[in-house]
């Protein structure tokens, strides 16, 4: 990154932590001090992978509340509660539940990082356009331009049976596994192997079922290289899984007050603003 490149950068971050201390809840702030900072930022291993693009930052919120402490009024400056926003790091989105290990042999490990790549996203609502809550992450991307791209039930059964049957070569204690996927493929319906995948609670976790945990993949292609690296093109900001159920009056005690407060901020986001965010042509 030049010189020139951080200056075009980093006020993206700062526009960023301003939407924040816009939240209602920083803007009148109630039994806590809000800290909000922004820095450019690289994930480990970033640039190893080919649909990366762009430049990434963070921006990082501290609800530091006051309580009393023998006698006196202190303020949580230690490990307050607190969330991490990132900016076009598509790494944040990349956990599934069909990871698996390589166990050190190089075809394994291939056939591992095929699995890695799909993912099933709990998804929650529809925010606004490009705007999507997910169990506990708040997606901001374009909408012109697919973040995930659909997977069929073949095809997650396809990399699961690659993978194991790998596996087994080597370790043969893990055939229960394999024949349990075997089996469960065989009596997969012909006309939903090319139907859209969606996560169950199977020995391969597929289903042609529809929920709202579609198994999809990616888009190597979402990051527009045409923009700018410095162009803001994906924002994510972690939420509780539990913000629509857990009420304010469960939060007892003044040591809550700053977990409260994390709860009330991230039902009061803005998606107007959030979206404006995105940088497009």
């Amino acid at each position: 990154m030049t010189s020139a490149e951080a200056a075009a950068f980093k006020p993206k971050l700062d526009r960023i932590a301003e939407i924040f201390h816009q939240n209602p809840v920083l803007k009148d702030p109630k039994g806590f001090d809000a800290r909000v900072t922004a820095r450019i930022f690289y994930p480990y291993e970033w640039g190893t992978y080919p649909q990366e693009y762009g430049f990434v930052g963070e921006v990082r919120v501290f609800l530091e509340y006051w309580f009393e402490w023998k006698g006196k009024v202190v303020k949580q400056t230690i490990e307050p509660p607190q969330f991490t926003a990132f900016v076009n790091n598509y790494q944040v989105l990349m956990h599934g539940p069909y990871s698996q290990s390589g166990e050190g042999d190089p075809a394994i490990t291939a056939a591992a990082a095929k699995l890695r790549e799909l993912l099933a996203p709990e998804k929650v609502r529809e925010l606004g356009p490009g705007v999507t809550r997910y169990t506990n992450l708040i997606v901001v991307s374009d909408p012109q331009r697919p973040l995930y791209l659909p997977v069929t039930v073949g095809e997650v059964f396809s990399r699961q049976l690659s993978y194991w049957r790998l596996l087994v070569k080597k370790d043969k204690y893990m055939k229960p596994m394999l024949d349990m996927i075997e089996q469960e493929w065989a009596t997969v319906d012909p006309g939903d192997k090319g139907q859209p995948a969606y996560h169950a609670l199977n020995a391969a976790y597929v289903s042609a079922q529809p929920n709202n945990r579609a198994v999809v993949r990616f888009n190597p292609d979402y990051f527009d290289r045409t923009l700018p690296r410095t162009a803001v093109q994906l924002v994510t900001i972690p939420v509780p899984d539990d913000m629509d159920v857990r009420k304010d009056a469960d939060f007892l005690g003044q040591g809550a007050c700053g977990y409260l407060r994390l709860y009330q901020l991230a039902r009061a986001h803005d998606p107007a603003a959030l979206r404006a965010l995105i940088d497009v042509k």
